[in-house]
């Protein structure tokens, strides 16, 4: 795959999201949300015959949980640069919010993708 444009290297009518993609980082469910919008944009630049223009940068999110109640949010590019989307969380400081999101949002939506309903 291309890692900004998420086509196959051979086969250039074929894009890819999440853990199927093997670019260098981004192999989370929050990475997903930002390569789907640049899967799109390229599929229907295929389409038109014009071309994509969006770019995947290697968002990845880790919710680092350091013990119970309290977690790291740390989320950050191909070039580990930090990318906060939370700018009210600090991602180098032990927070209770990522935990909160890690333990009971996140396993509840994986809970569900395991078994089809989302």
């Amino acid at each position: 795959m291309d890692k900004q444009t998420l086509r196959h290297l051979r086969f250039p009518n074929v894009f890819g999201v999440g853990d199927i993609n093997g670019v260098p980082k981004g192999k989370t469910a929050a990475s997903v949300k930002w390569q789907a919008p640049v899967v799109v944009d390229h599929l229907v630049g295929e389409i038109s015959g014009k071309g994509g223009t969006e770019i995947y940068n290697g968002y990845t999110s880790c919710a680092l949980i350091t013990k119970i109640g309290q977690a790291m949010l740390v989320e950050f590019d191909y070039e580990n640069r930090l990318t906060p989307s939370f700018p009210f969380i600090d991602p180098l400081t032990e927070h209770w919010l990522p935990w909160i999101i890690k333990e009971k949002a996140l396993k509840a939506t994986y809970t569900a993708m395991l078994r089809g309903m989302a």
